[in-house]
């Protein structure tokens, strides 16, 4: 099982939940690994950054702060083609 209570800059992310699905995939992966107990392990890293949210060129709902924000960051990126569908 996956402690998912600390570990992250909770400060600046907030309260960090897994969906259910990366929960069950992540215990699958940590089981799989321990069942295995070789020298070598699994390192599963999870991270929702700036640079990749504006990458994905996704409207997440933050309003227009976070439009100006992510649209600055995709200047950065000349060939990225953004298409956004609001719903």
């Amino acid at each position: 099982m996956i402690d998912t209570s600390g570990g992250l800059d909770q400060q600046r992310t907030g309260a960090v939940r897994l969906s259910k699905f990366d929960y069950r995939l992540s215990n699958k992966l940590v089981g799989w690994g321990m069942r295995m107990k070789s020298k070598h392990f699994i390192a599963l890293h999870l991270r929702f950054e700036p640079d990749m949210l504006a990458f994905s060129g996704c409207d997440y709902g933050g309003g227009e702060k976070e439009r100006i924000e992510l649209g600055e960051i995709r200047k950065r990126w000349k060939t990225l083609h953004v298409r956004l569908t609001y719903s």
